[in-house]
């Protein structure tokens, strides 16, 4: 279980690499939908991280060729992936529009 400190301070550690890493310069709150969602990918990875053997798969690797196991990761990893490049995305499209607007 996450304590308030914990949570506070990782929603903050979220807020800040966003706007170094993708320029998002507007207000973010710990409400706020990306931050939500990098903090329970961020649970889902500590939870593997830090308790080796943590899923099945660890000690079955066949496990990983049935179709049913592993959903909960993998629709997971699909959507912090599609979060990371829909960030990335955002920042190539400014980068084009800046070096464009240099050119006139």
């Amino acid at each position: 279980m996450m304590t308030h400190y914990l949570w506070v301070d990782e929603s903050y550690s979220v807020t800040t690499i966003r706007k170094i890493a993708y320029g998002k310069n507007t207000p973010t709150n710990a409400t706020d939908p990306v931050i939500k969602q990098v903090l329970q990918g961020n649970a889902l990875l500590r939870r593997s991280i830090v308790r080796p053997g943590a899923y099945l798969v660890d000690s079955i690797p066949w496990l990983k060729y049935i179709p049913w196991y592993g959903r909960e990761l993998k629709r997971v990893f699909q959507k912090n992936k599609r979060l990371h490049l829909s960030q990335l995305n955002r920042v190539r499209q400014q980068m084009v529009s800046i070096s464009l607007s240099m050119l006139t």
